[in-house]
């Protein structure tokens, strides 16, 4: 009976440990939020939007672009097109615009993430020195956006440079960070 005692104790003390360690992991996997995915800035070349598109210019024209229904589309594959840009914000939330939500969503087709083109529905418009912008930032960032940024505020805006759409040059806002004061 001695034996059998101390088999069970030891299968119950098993068992506990088992299922505590069950519980440690549920409560670190469910309660604890971890990060779906890392942000990398490094990815992101400082630049500036005039510059960027300047060098897209000539690099790309005179091209014998493709053509959508008469128009000129000039999709760039994303690689090297990851930019961090200081802008102005005006203090606009807009929503996307046609010509944005279609060039989004080809573009989305044209690299195969599709998934793209759901994360997109607004847009900010910013300033840089004195050319407005309208550029598609992802919803998830909009209401951290409105309490970081005020109207007028310069900041640092990470966009991916899709390429040429129709009659715009289109960038698409993954991140944004405050410029803090010294």
């Amino acid at each position: 009976m001695g034996m059998h005692n101390t088999l069970e104790t030891f299968i119950n003390n098993i068992m506990k440990i088992v299922k505590l360690k069950t519980l440690i992991c549920f409560i670190s996997i469910v309660l604890i939020p971890i990060p779906m995915f890392s942000f990398d800035t490094t990815l992101y070349q400082p630049n500036s939007l005039k510059n960027i598109i300047w060098s897209f210019n000539q690099q790309y024209y005179p091209f014998n672009g493709l053509t959508v229904a008469s128009r000129e589309i000039i999709p760039l594959i994303p690689n090297n097109n990851k930019f961090l840009i200081k802008v102005k914000y005006l203090g606009s939330v807009v929503p996307l615009s046609d010509d944005h939500k279609n060039a989004i969503e080809a573009y989305a087709q044209f690299i195969n993430q599709p998934e793209i083109k759901t994360f997109y529905n607004y847009s900010i418009i910013v300033k840089e020195e004195e050319s407005k912008f309208e550029i598609p930032i992802q919803d998830v960032l909009i209401d951290f956006l409105k309490k970081e940024i005020k109207k007028d505020d310069e900041f640092l805006l990470y966009v991916t440079f899709t390429g040429k759409w129709v009659a715009d040059y289109l960038f698409i806002a993954t991140e944004f960070q405050q410029i803090l004061s010294p």
